[in-house]
């Protein structure tokens, strides 16, 4: 269903960022890491409704949510 593959492309994102980006060292640096993902959503979000991309919306949600998990993973 729609959760599953949203789940499974978080998963992917996920382990992308695992293999390039080093592991978060602090709990400042892991909400910088996120935060900046959560502003780039918030960029496409705040567009008028006829110029927002679903696509770039769904993308920036999922790497919003691969580096919060990122956080769970290193930081707790």
């Amino acid at each position: 269903g729609l959760v599953q593959n949203a789940l499974e492309e978080v998963i992917c994102e996920l382990r992308d960022a695992l293999k390039v980006y080093p592991r978060m060292v602090s709990a400042h640096e892991g909400w910088a890491i996120a935060y900046e993902e959560v502003l780039e959503l918030f960029d496409e979000v705040r567009k008028k409704p006829g110029a927002r991309s679903v696509n770039c919306m769904r993308n920036e949600a999922k790497q919003c949510a691969a580096m919060f998990i990122r956080f769970m993973v290193d930081l707790t």
